[in-house]
């Protein structure tokens, strides 16, 4: 009994001991194995978060690249339109319009007109400019040949619009070209033969050939025996017929006191003759020196004659180049 009961504690103490020495370590293992057991998870879950983390900025890369790619497209390109400087023509409906250089300043030169002359004759029918548009376009020069019109050509006229209907020419310019007479112009002899030339559309070369002819230039001018006036010789008693000398109507004394009333009245009616616009002359549309050669005879002379000829003759040699 007594060695049965010592054999059994002596058994009780070394499973006991066995025990003891056993649990830390199936304990340590236990730990160890929670311990890694919460590290792997965590690994992982750090590992997944940084993963998504990566993922995350790789869609933020692109949708950088994209959003720059947006802003790299070149947007459409709005058409600029070039402003255009559009000169209003000298003439509406007219086909082969005046070549008008600029116009120097004035009093800027003392040059003489160039042989050619400035403005050219239009053609039949040409809407003409107006006397102010032809103001600015008168090449001024202090050239004056006879200082003795100096007084004629910074005259005004009286009442140029009370001159009287012309028979020798249509309705139409009595209604339309001789409300324009106005002689509304002041300079030296050859602007304002320029400036009629520019308003009439007729060649400022011929005015300068006639005026040669019929007073070499000299406003003062009276001939006829008395009855013509001017630097073009307008004879009173036809241009127009009917009012008496000096009466309301009449060109005198405006043909002979002002240059420009002058040469404005006598292109006017050139112009009308050129224009078909006579009453009795017969087909005198586009004939320019037969319009000249009525002027002197009164009657018409297809191409011009004598006078006509005279006239081209100054136009050729332009004597007012060596004056």
């Amino acid at each position: 009994m007594n060695r049965r009961l010592q054999t059994v504690l002596v058994v009780g103490t070394a499973v006991t001991a066995v025990i003891a020495l056993a649990m830390p370590a199936a304990l340590a293992q236990c730990l160890f194995s929670a311990s890694h057991e919460k590290t792997h998870s965590t690994g992982i879950s750090a590992r997944r978060h940084l993963a998504r983390h990566h993922h995350r900025r790789r869609l933020a890369r692109t949708n950088l690249a994209r959003g720059a790619q947006r802003r790299r497209v070149t947007p459409t390109t709005r058409p600029t339109t070039k402003p255009t400087t559009t000169t209003p023509p000298v003439l509406v409906n007219d086909p082969t319009p005046i070549v008008i250089p600029p116009a120097p300043g004035a009093g800027s030169s003392s040059a003489k007109p160039p042989a050619g002359g400035y403005f050219a004759t239009l053609p039949p029918g040409s809407a003409l400019p107006s006397e102010a548009a032809c103001a600015a376009r008168v090449h001024r020069s202090s050239w004056e040949p006879r200082p003795e019109n100096t007084t004629a050509n910074h005259t005004a006229p009286t009442n140029p619009a009370a001159l009287a209907n012309f028979s020798q020419w249509n309705s139409t310019w009595n209604s339309t070209y001789k409300p324009r007479i106005t002689g509304n112009f002041q300079g030296t002899t050859d602007e304002i033969i320029q400036w009629a030339a520019c308003k009439w559309g007729w060649s400022d070369e011929v005015i300068r050939a006639e005026a040669v002819d019929e007073s070499s230039w000299r406003q003062s001018t009276a001939g006829d025996g008395g009855n013509s006036f001017g630097l073009l010789q307008i004879k009173w008693n036809y241009h127009p017929a009917g009012p008496a000398k000096g009466a309301a109507g009449s060109s005198w004394p405006n043909s002979a006191k002002s240059t420009a009333y002058a040469v404005d009245q006598q292109v006017a009616e050139m112009r009308g003759c050129y224009d078909g616009m006579s009453t009795y002359l017969g087909n005198t549309k586009g004939d320019l020196w037969g319009c000249l050669q009525s002027w002197f005879s009164g009657a018409w002379t297809p191409g011009g004659g004598a006078y006509a000829n005279t006239v081209k003759g100054f136009l050729n040699s332009k004597p007012w180049l060596g004056w």
